[in-house]
């Protein structure tokens, strides 16, 4: 079964709201085997709104649509699929009773203007909706079948779960199947370079099926599986991410859910190690991560200005630094190791924005006292994308660091 998603609003086309419907429903429909190939969005306009209704049936198995219920003007969904079905509009009392219900209920008066939401299609069957007003909807026909959910999040969610998946499980049998999915996520390389290395996998697999996704600071590979039943698909899942992690190697960090600051946390405390942080003009980006992910084994964070030159800065033990050259290397590496004597940490993380030569640069820097791994990352200013961009960096250097992976041309003893 193939299933078309219709997205109705102009505040969606205005970029007024985020969409955050069609993401929800896709991943959920996945689950139970339901193919999406398209998706629709369209304005709050019925001639728009049956012309998309009636290519998304000539393409689709069925078509689920959000938004468009409510009870003003331009709520125009009921309207539409009743002209593209051939099913006139008919009144229902025990829908107005209802709406009118849930008005009393919290002590208020139901707006005239209430009464267009007990209309639906003749042949419409009514899922109920307990949080709002708008009655959800499925109808059948020979032309195919149209669900129309709230646009309201909250709504569409709950009726989506109690009604519409076991509606759907039920009537078509999702032809047996459900779909799986698994994000292995790799940090230190380039999406061209990940499609380097997994670009035969992803041209001759057909089940499962993979794709790349650049996000800032980490390549997502979406390993996707279709399968009668969960076990068969997760072994599936497993026998991919075998392949995948073959060719795309320890840039692979972790799976899912997963992020740097929760792997860090991770190996710090297998590793009974604990670190410290200093940054510099990054709003404590790395330090909020790490507070996030409830990492105990952090020691204390200096979150310090920007470095308008060396000469007079202080160290992260408050004490002048010393015959430190115009070189924010050798300054990384002096707020590294006042760090780890002041806080008595196994692993110490630098993350310093400083200007050289009239132009403002990032370092990274991560010390164990044995080892530097080092990095120009070469961001200019810090804005909220290049703070995210250097926690990423400074949080990858540090795994790479306590897994001992870090690159020979990188290290420095």
């Amino acid at each position: 079964m193939n299933c078309e998603l219709m997205m109705i609003g102009s505040e969606l086309l205005l970029g007024q709201i985020v969409d955050t419907n069609a993401a929800y429903l896709a991943q959920r429909l996945a689950e139970i085997g339901v193919d999406i190939y398209y998706k629709t969005t369209v304005g709050d306009n019925q001639k728009r709104l049956v012309a998309a209704l009636r290519l998304a049936l000539e393409r689709s198995d069925i078509v689920i649509t959000s938004g468009g219920l409510g009870p003003t003007e331009d709520d125009l969904t009921r309207e539409a699929v009743a002209d593209v079905l051939g099913s006139p509009l008919e009144f229902h009392q025990e829908l107005l009773d209802d709406i009118r219900a849930k008005f009393q209920s919290r002590g208020l008066t139901m707006s005239p203007n209430n009464r267009k939401q007990a209309f639906l299609p003749k042949a419409a069957s009514v899922f109920r909706n307990p949080r709002g007003t708008a009655p959800a909807f499925v109808v059948e026909s020979e032309e195919g079948t149209i669900v129309c959910l709230p646009g309201v999040p909250q709504e569409l969610r709950q009726i989506m779960e109690a009604e519409v998946l076991p509606y759907l499980s039920k009537s078509f049998a999702a032809n047996g199947s459900l779909i799986l999915s698994r994000v292995l996520k790799a940090s230190a390389v380039g999406e061209s370079a990940v499609d380097q290395k997994i670009g035969g996998l992803i041209r001759t697999s057909t089940n499962p099926t993979l794709g790349i996704l650049a996000q800032a600071g980490e390549i997502l590979i979406r390993i996707t599986a279709k399968a009668r039943d969960r076990s068969t698909a997760s072994a599936m899942l497993d026998e991919m991410e075998l392949r995948v992690r073959e060719h795309v190697g320890d840039h692979i960090f972790g799976k899912d859910q997963e992020t740097l600051e929760n792997v860090v946390t991770q190996v710090l405390e297998s590793e009974a190690k604990t670190m410290c942080v200093v940054e510099t003009g990054t709003g404590g980006a790395v330090a909020q991560r790490l507070v996030a992910a409830n990492s105990r084994q952090v020691l204390g964070f200096e979150i310090l200005p920007r470095v308008s030159g060396v000469s007079a800065f202080l160290s992260a033990n408050n004490e002048p630094c010393e015959n430190i050259p115009g070189d924010p290397c050798h300054l990384a590496q002096c707020l590294g190791d006042a760090a780890r004597r002041k806080y008595g940490a196994d692993v110490a993380v630098v993350v310093l924005e400083a200007t050289r030569c009239a132009l403002a640069r990032s370092w990274v820097l991560v010390q164990d006292g044995k080892t530097e791994y080092v990095r120009d990352v070469g961001l200019k200013g810090c804005d909220s994308w290049s703070q995210h961009r250097l926690a990423n960096v400074a949080l990858e250097m540090t795994r790479r660091t306590l897994l001992k992976t870090v690159p020979v041309e990188q290290r420095r003893s």
